[in-house]
C-alpha cells in the first residue's frame, strides 16, 4: 500500500512555490498556453527538488500528496501566494503529469469547480476558515 502524505516537506513546498512563481505572470487562458507553462513550472520545481516523490498517477511528483489533498492544500497556500487560476492549473499539470484528467484542456471548468467543492467542504476535507478565491495577474482577488 502506498503511503500518501498529508503535508509536503519544506522542499516540496518550495518546489511548488517556485513552479507557480515561474509561470504566474504568463497569460494562461488557453490549453496550449497552460500545457507549455506546465513544462516551465516542472523545470522550476525540479531546480528545487530534483528527485520525484512518486511516479504514481495520483500522487504528486514534488509533494507526494494525492490529487484532492494537493488541490486543497494548494488553494490554502494560494491565499498567501495569490497565483492566478491558469498558474494553479499549470502547477497541477506539473505535479500530476500522468493524470487521467486533462486539466489544461478544461482548466476553466476544473479550477472553479474544485474550488467550489473545497469551499463547501465537499472535497475530501472540511470547509476552510478562509474561502479560496481566484486572483488576477496583479494578485487582486476576483470575486
Amino acid at each position: 500500500m502506498v503511503d500518501y502524505k498529508d503535508q509536503p516537506t519544506s522542499e516540496g513546498v518550495a518546489a511548488i512555490e517556485a513552479a507557480g512563481a515561474a509561470i504566474n505572470r504568463m497569460l494562461l487562458i488557453s490549453p496550449e498556453a497552460i500545457t507549455k507553462a506546465a513544462k516551465v513550472a516542472a523545470q522550476a520545481a525540479r531546480a528545487i527538488k530534483p528527485v520525484s516523490e512518486s511516479n504514481a498517477r495520483d500522487q504528486g511528483r514534488f509533494t507526494g500528496m494525492r490529487t484532492a489533498k494537493f488541490q486543497n492544500w494548494l488553494y490554502d497556500q494560494n491565499q498567501r501566494w495569490r497565483f492566478t487560476d491558469g498558474t494553479l492549473c499549470g502547477v497541477w499539470c506539473a505535479e500530476f503529469p500522468e493524470s487521467k484528467a486533462d486539466y489544461a484542456a478544461r482548466w476553466d471548468f476544473y479550477l472553479p469547480s474544485v474550488r467550489n467543492e473545497y469551499n463547501a467542504g465537499r472535497h475530501q476535507a472540511k470547509a476552510p476558515n478562509i474561502r479560496s478565491t481566484a486572483f488576477d495577474l496583479s494578485g487582486n482577488p476576483v470575486w
